[in-house]
C-alpha cells in the first residue's frame, strides 16, 4: 500500500547561515564569569572537578540574564520575531 503524500512539503533550509558575532559578547562575558568563578573555588581548595561542577551551575544562575539577551539577539540576528514571555495576566489558567 503506497503512503500517503504529505498536502504541504517542508520548505528547504535557508542556505545563509546566522551571523554569530552578534554572540561573541554575551559569550565571552558568560565564559569570563566562569573562569572568574573556578579561580575563585580553586583557590579555596575545592576539588577541581568540584569546582568545575559548580562553577558551571554557580556561573549559569549568575548569567541568567545575560543568556535571555543573548538568545533575543541571535533571535534579531535570524530576523525571527524576538519571543517575548507571557504577563501573568495574560495566563488563561491564573
Amino acid at each position: 500500500m503506497p503512503r500517503p503524500v504529505p498536502a504541504v512539503l517542508p520548505s528547504p533550509p535557508d542556505p545563509t547561515p546566522p551571523n554569530l558575532r552578534v554572540q561573541l559578547p554575551y559569550f565571552a562575558a558568560r565564559i569570563a564569569v566562569l573562569v572568574m568563578v573556578l579561580v575563585v573555588l580553586l583557590i579555596l581548595g575545592v576539588n577541581p572537578v568540584l569546582a568545575l561542577l559548580s562553577g558551571l551551575v554557580i556561573a549559569g544562575v549568575l548569567t541568567y540574564p545575560l543568556g535571555r539577551m543573548q538568545r533575543r539577539a541571535a533571535e534579531r540576528a535570524t530576523g525571527r520575531p524576538v519571543s517575548k514571555p507571557a504577563a501573568p495576566s495574560d495566563n488563561p489558567r491564573s
